[in-house]
């Protein structure tokens, strides 16, 4: 994997990897979702170290609502806990709307203690695109556009999302397979007889340790 600066670059060199990016995406999401508590969050953000997350209506839809970065979750978290004291059991809310709060931390309604939205700070467009969209398509833009991540949504429900580290994993997976297939001998080949006739032995079983016709005469001489 060839890093720039610490993160992941990918060449300018033309891919062609014949598959879409819904065979190479991530599917087991973290997302957030309105209802969650603070503490829910809080440990999320302790344990994992993404960049940022989708937002979905609910978990059962996974409706796509948008996406929100990791900075803004903790910024608007300190600030409330720092000022308004919020306790660490309040509901959590991301209402593109903003009807329960204004959150830029200088006018919290009187439930302030109780609940927070993080509504004002959604991407409502982030870069989503279907499933079936060829790699090579998603690589284009990871170079012309930049996104930290790309979400797959299929008729508005979120099903994956990739990101240019899971394009490189799969770029060096598929490179390794390739020559894998260059080292292994083909399989018609796998096997002769030596020079006394006694027997067959696999090529790959020699490279694994004695053949059966060494083994054979360690025991004679051992026994002799």
């Amino acid at each position: 994997m060839i890093r720039l600066n610490g993160y992941p670059f990918l060449h300018k060199e033309e891919y062609s990897f014949g598959v879409s990016v819904g065979e190479v995406m991530q599917k087991d999401l973290m997302v957030m979702t309105s209802g969650q508590r603070l503490d829910e969050i809080d440990q999320i953000l302790l344990e994992k170290n993404y960049q940022g997350f989708p937002v979905v209506k609910n978990k059962e839809s996974m409706i796509l609502v948008g996406y929100i970065g990791r900075s803004e979750l903790k910024y608007v978290i300190d600030k409330a806990k720092r000022i308004h004291g919020i306790s660490n059991d309040a509901q959590c809310f991301f209402n593109l709307e903003g009807a329960n709060s204004n959150i830029d931390g200088n006018d919290i309604s009187q439930s302030s203690s109780s609940f927070i939205d993080f509504g004002s700070f959604i991407d409502e467009t982030p870069m989503s695109v279907h499933p079936r969209l060829p790699l090579e398509t998603v690589v284009d833009l990871f170079r012309k556009m930049g996104p930290r991540v790309i979400l797959i949504e299929y008729i508005g429900k979120l099903v994956g999302l990739i990101t240019v580290k899971d394009v490189l994993k799969y770029i060096a997976k598929r490179e390794e397979a390739e020559e894998l297939e260059t080292i292994i001998p083909d399989a018609s080949q796998t096997s002769y007889s030596d020079d006394d006739g006694l027997e067959l032995v696999s090529r790959n079983s020699r490279k694994q340790g004695l053949s059966l016709l060494e083994m054979g005469r360690l025991q004679t001489s051992e026994d002799s």
